[in-house]
């Protein structure tokens, strides 16, 4: 009998279980039953373990190619980078002294505990243990302070910081989050920091390319433009003389693979399909380059959320035959009126 599939699983793999992937896998595999399409978030090089991608190759190799698994990983095309203010991101629930201090909503409640001394010794020990699983490469030389009251500090990393001071650059975070709490803000590169092996990555046959997680963290990260970031990705390695997708290929991943993946009648331009197109410059894509901003939203108390800017990069977006945006300019009519997308139901 032909094996088919039914049906499609979507997880979010815990970091700390990353074991939990061969359970995925083998549901995956269609031996002795149809085969279940699942997709796992996510496939990255991490900065902090340089292991994770031939491993997760390893068993892509296994498992699709010896076993059948109808399986994908979800990876980004471009660097996982994230800012925060002071201790609010996700990579502090990686532990459990960060859970602890992320727990308290209170930014003077949470000041006390960061000053206490038993709340400090067990951070920098659960920090610093060597075999504590994390996604987070937990350097602090690897920071860049980008605002904080104390201008000193700015544009320096947190272990330059501790230097200075003469303590570690666990504690030296701490005191800095203790006295400035939320105005304190940096950023850190968490992978997908090497050009020639993410360019390998996102080429996979296992890989289906997404997972920006922005909308899920406004203040934390920005990948709104990574479909943007793959195609130039893949023509700056081309020009380097690297081996590398063409652009064609990069299109069809970012459309009809997604879309035949999903079985969502969508991803293709032909008579009678949707009318959803994005027109592109070639030339502003590949010389230009992504910038973050951060723009206010009124309907959340004007919380700053961070945006990707690609200036004279889309010439045009056209969204289910309506014009959605010209030159950078956004339709008038755009997220006031009906008519500009629909749920899409798969087949």
């Amino acid at each position: 009998m032909q094996s088919r599939v039914n049906s499609l699983r979507t997880r979010r793999v815990n970091a700390y279980t990353k074991f939990n992937v061969l359970l995925f896998l083998w549901e995956s595999v269609g031996l002795w039953r149809p085969r279940l399409r699942t997709t796992v978030i996510s496939w990255m090089d991490l900065v902090g373990d340089r292991t994770v991608d031939p491993l997760i190759r390893t068993l892509l190799f296994v498992f699709r190619r010896l076993l059948g698994a109808d399986f994908r990983f979800q990876a980004l095309p471009n660097p996982f980078e994230v800012r925060a203010d002071g201790m609010d991101l996700v990579i502090f629930e990686e532990f459990a002294a960060g859970a602890e201090a992320l727990h308290i909503a209170d930014l003077g409640q949470r000041a006390e505990l960061l000053r206490d001394e038993g709340y400090r010794q067990r951070f920098v020990r659960q920090w610093q243990a060597l075999f504590s699983p994390r996604v987070y490469h937990r350097d602090l030389g690897q920071t860049d302070i980008l605002a904080c009251p104390d201008a000193s500090v700015v544009g320096r990393s947190f272990a330059e910081v501790a230097a200075e001071r003469g303590t570690s650059p666990a504690l030296a975070f701490l005191d800095l989050c203790a006295e400035h709490g939320a105005a304190l803000r940096w950023h850190s590169v968490v992978a997908n920091d090497r050009p020639d092996v993410l360019s390998a990555l996102v080429s996979h046959p296992g890989v289906l390319i997404g997972f920006s997680d922005a909308g899920a963290h406004l203040r934390n990260m920005a990948f709104y433009d990574f479909p943007l970031r793959l195609l130039r990705l893949c023509e700056r390695q081309r020009q380097a003389g690297k081996k590398a997708m063409s652009a064609g290929r990069a299109v069809q991943r970012l459309t009809s693979e997604i879309a035949d993946f999903y079985r969502i009648d969508a991803g293709r331009v032909r008579v009678g399909g949707r009318a959803d197109l994005v027109l592109l410059d070639p030339r502003a894509l590949v010389e230009g380059e992504s910038h973050i901003e951060e723009v206010a939203m009124p309907a959340f108390g004007g919380l700053r959320r961070m945006v990707n800017r690609e200036p004279g990069v889309v010439q045009a977006v056209v969204v289910g035959g309506r014009l959605a945006l010209r030159h950078d300019q956004p339709n008038a009519a755009l997220g006031r009126e009906r008519g500009f997308g629909v749920l899409l139901r798969a087949a």
